[in-house]
């Protein structure tokens, strides 16, 4: 984060909670490639100098929230991200990794900034067939 508000001019101020055993690789990468497009995206549309991320994990999922304190997303815009119809590659990337993990992926913004989400399940029940082949 250091290096990324260094860059930009963008304070990130980071809350999570405390260190806990690592998760599965794909949602370690997952979150981070999502965190990374979110600043990215806060710096090159928001014009905002301040940038808030939530890290949470309880026991069985991770949450994710990336808060800046911009202009928003006009209302076109967001009603075409929030139905999958419009976006950049960014977007459509970010929706696309949480959706492969079984999670959940939002977009809100209104006149004082946009509030990107991410909630990823930790632990999956594997459902098995039984000795008969049927589930």
């Amino acid at each position: 984060m250091k290096g990324f508000s260094q860059r930009s001019g963008i304070q990130v101020n980071v809350n999570c909670t405390p260190e806990q055993e690592r998760m599965r690789v794909r949602v370690e990468i997952a979150l981070f490639r999502i965190l990374q497009e979110a600043l990215s995206n806060a710096y090159r549309h928001a014009h905002t100098s301040v940038v808030d991320v939530y890290l949470e994990r309880k026991s069985d999922r991770v949450s994710l929230v990336v808060q800046d304190h911009g202009q928003g997303i006009p209302a076109e815009e967001l009603q075409r991200l929030q139905t999958n119809i419009g976006g950049g590659v960014g977007v459509s990337s970010m929706r696309e990794r949480i959706h492969e993990l079984r999670g959940v992926f939002e977009i809100q913004s209104d006149s004082s900034g946009t509030v990107v989400s991410a909630r990823i399940p930790l632990y999956q029940k594997l459902v098995r067939p039984s000795r008969n082949g049927k589930l």
